[in-house]
């Protein structure tokens, strides 16, 4: 009878002490923001993956936090074996997407889109090395806190000894100034031709009634040569220039190069066609 309640008492202890579940979370300590590739109200961070996962869970906060009880769950990425019945992210939902690499590079040519499931929860696989995720929704000017848990079973709340920061703020950069030496150049042309045509014939005029009337008619003419010939001088110009209808003020001289272009043999049959 003893025995029977010994080996009893011996089991009840392992029942209390065994623990129910061998889930673990563990805080992702090499995640960091890539703020080249981040826009607007998004942020993209990256992290390298871990063995033995089950998911991982981004944490935020507009504050720094030591718990995870103290910030918000932004998204989950799943990690999983059997990817063969998974549809990928495409180039359509790229603000929202998640890459992930197999061979520890962040290089483009190592970076692939991830899977996701019908909620479009993103679905990486076991092997995965390299994880890249775009966390949209949120407010701009505003600083953020961040950290990556990785999850195995059950989440748990965990102390956070690493966090990373990154900010919304949209910064405006102002366009360059208009080069106006072209404009300048072409009023002056136009000017210059008017001027010495008016005091030519002028000069050559021997009715002192006639000279007069130049004078008098020499203003509207050379405001009407202005606003005929200016755009088309202006757009001589740039005919020599790479100057498209994004970088205008921002041109280059090219001189004949486009005029080799339009005249090529490609290019003409293509119009002729």
């Amino acid at each position: 009878m003893k025995k029977v309640n010994y080996f009893l008492v011996f089991f009840l202890l392992l029942t209390i002490l065994m623990p129910l579940s061998t889930s673990e979370s563990v805080e992702v300590e090499n995640s960091e923001v890539s703020p080249e590739n981040s826009g607007y109200k998004s942020i993209q961070i990256r992290f390298l993956a871990l063995d033995g996962v089950d998911k991982y869970n981004v944490y935020f906060s507009q504050e720094n936090f030591n718990r995870t009880t103290d910030a918000t769950l932004h998204s989950r990425i799943l990690v999983q074996d059997d990817i063969s019945s998974l549809s990928e992210f495409s180039s359509q939902n790229t603000l929202s997407a998640c890459w992930f690499s197999t061979d520890g590079s962040y290089g483009v040519n190592s970076i692939q889109f991830s899977y996701k499931d019908d909620w479009g929860v993103p679905i990486i696989p076991s092997n995965s090395t390299n994880v890249v995720y775009n966390l949209v929704g949120l407010q701009t000017n505003v600083t953020y806190w961040f950290t990556v848990v990785a999850v195995n079973g059950e989440e748990e709340d965990i102390d956070i000894n690493f966090t990373f920061r990154a900010s919304t703020e949209i910064q405006d950069f102002l366009p360059p100034p208009l080069d106006k030496n072209p404009i300048y150049l072409s009023i002056l042309l136009i000017f210059a031709s008017v001027t010495g045509a008016f005091y030519y014939l002028s000069q050559n005029e021997r009715n002192n009634d006639n000279k007069l009337g130049y004078f008098y008619s020499y203003p509207a003419f050379l405001l009407l040569c202005i606003l005929t010939f200016y755009p088309i001088f202006s757009g001589f110009y740039l005919s020599f220039t790479d100057s498209t209808s994004s970088r205008l003020g921002d041109e280059e001289i090219v001189w004949f190069d486009n005029y080799k272009e339009v005249f090529s043999w490609k290019v003409l049959s293509s119009v002729l066609r």
